[in-house]
């Protein structure tokens, strides 16, 4: 026997689920702690995990091999209805040999059997099965080498597959290309999981011996690892981020107080983060030569001397920006505000491997802003209002914007005032800037405010994002905080 440990998370970059029972087949069972974590005997080789509670949909995982590794990270999402099945499907592979339309020509796979690709292109078949199927059908899922995808898309897990289930019949299929392949080299993971339509998830672990042509590219060390740790206060959203470096660098330099540089990112689509947020960490670097290697990987560590590999991912799958910078995301629930974490990234190719210096963050906890005056469905506000607030959370700076919406001039909303930014400030008084549509707003007249704000901490590496619904930061766009809608008196 052998002690498993891991974390669970409603998804990625979430937080953490306490209290979940994590069941080891032909091993032990065991609970989650506050922070999601738990150690449970298992059988040494391949095992089966489930993990379940109760108001939640439950996750299986199957073909684990803790020869190999005995840690896990693991989703389990609240159940869509209570009232539904709470089993998580089952999951079998088959890998296609010849004329798809020919049904001899897919063999299947069977649990922790490798899967040579021979240099070749590979099709997979995933054949889904749910309980309680008059009812229920298998609905979506990711397929991913090295790190499994989760709720909120790949999240930097190098070469996916989107699956999406049919009603018609409880089989798909995907494909990877020799090219694609060629990132890697010798014994790799193959992650393929599946939700039904109440949020249960099977996760299957499919080994990979990946034949591909030589990287000799000589390595040369990553420079520039600067890590960002993000705390986003919504635990659901990810928001667009931009795409154009440069543009964001200019934008954030009007921050005065922020350290546009650590948060000079690029572009990105997007475990355990605090209650009703989310947090992750980018870590950006910069590669010194256009000869690139076959793959970055990231790997981190809580002491700064025992390193973990998070993953890797070709170059060409790695968010790029420009000037061979690059950007790497981990979404770990091991992360925790407060708790240091390093980071290292190393270049490999045939040739060898060389690693970066080492970065290092430590995240946020979660940061909040609550509007007081006027306060909500307010009437008879001052023409020029003095706009107060509080928050919570905060860090060694604050930047805030008061947005005033006029939902009277038309069907959508028309700004009458965006303030500049402010710092370390929980009042403005309308106006103050100059910058307002009119010098004050109109009598009887009906309005909504609402905030931008985010903090940062002295470092430059830790943010954490209350509010930022209209993107003014260009950061990332986060769900909409507390917004009051207020009516002003006559003339004053």
């Amino acid at each position: 026997m052998v002690t498993l440990s891991g974390a669970v998370a409603q998804g990625r970059g979430q937080e953490a689920v306490a209290g979940a029972t994590v069941t080891v087949k032909g091993g032990g069972t065991a609970q989650t702690d506050a922070n999601g974590l738990f150690s449970v005997s298992a059988p040494k080789g391949l095992a089966e995990v489930t993990i379940s509670k109760a108001g939640h949909a439950s996750t299986r995982v199957v073909g684990l091999n803790t020869a190999e590794t005995t840690e896990i990270e693991e989703i389990l999402r609240p159940a869509f209805d209570a009232a539904a099945t709470t089993k998580a499907p089952s999951m079998s592979l088959s890998v296609l040999r010849g004329d798809p339309a020919e049904p001899g020509n897919w063999d299947d796979l069977e649990t922790g059997e490798v899967l040579n690709t021979y240099g070749e292109d590979i099709t997979i078949a995933v054949k889904v099965q749910v309980d309680d199927p008059e009812m229920n059908t298998f609905k979506t899922g990711v397929a991913s080498i090295e790190v499994a995808g989760g709720t909120s898309g790949h999240l930097n897990a190098g070469l996916t597959r989107n699956l999406f289930g049919d009603p018609r019949g409880d089989v798909t299929s995907f494909s990877f290309s020799a090219s694609e392949l060629a990132a890697y080299q010798g014994k790799v993971n193959l992650h393929v999981t599946a939700y039904d339509l109440n949020g249960n998830r099977v996760h299957l672990i499919q080994p990979l011996n990946v034949l591909s042509p030589k990287n000799t590219n000589a390595v040369l060390a990553p420079q520039n690892v600067n890590p960002l740790a993000v705390t986003f206060a919504d635990n659901l959203t990810f928001g667009p981020q931009s795409v154009q470096p440069e543009v964001r660098a200019a934008l954030l330099e009007q921050l005065s107080g922020l350290k546009a540089s650590a948060l000079n990112q690029p572009g990105l689509s997007p475990m355990a983060a605090p209650d009703d947020a989310s947090l992750w960490v980018d870590v950006p670097f910069s590669y010194p030569s256009k000869d690139l290697p076959r793959a970055f990987e990231l790997w981190r560590s809580f002491d700064g001397k025992t390193f973990s590999k998070v993953f890797s991912a070709a170059p060409q799958r790695v968010a790029a920006g420009t000037s061979g910078r690059y950007m790497m995301r981990d979404t770990s629930p091991l992360l925790t505000p407060g708790r240091e974490v390093f980071y290292k990234v190393r270049a490999v190719s045939d040739s060898g491997a060389a690693n970066s210096e080492m970065g290092n963050t430590t995240p946020l906890g979660r940061y909040t802003v609550n509007l007081v005056s006027p306060s909500q469905a307010q009437t008879l506000v001052s023409l020029k209002p003095t706009f107060t607030w509080t928050s919570t959370g905060a860090s060694d700076l604050t930047v805030s914007n008061v947005i005033v919406l006029d939902r009277v001039q038309s069907e959508g909303a028309t700004v009458a005032w965006l303030s500049e930014e402010m710092e370390n400030q929980e009042r403005a008084e309308y106006n103050f800037d100059g910058s307002a549509a009119q010098p004050q707003l109109q009598p009887y007249h009906a309005y909504e405010w609402q905030l931008a704000s985010v903090t940062i901490n002295a470092e430059g590496d830790a943010l954490a994002v209350a509010a930022d619904y209209f993107n003014l930061y260009n950061v990332y766009a986060a769900k909409s905080g507390p917004v009051h809608e207020f009516v002003t008196g006559g003339a004053q």
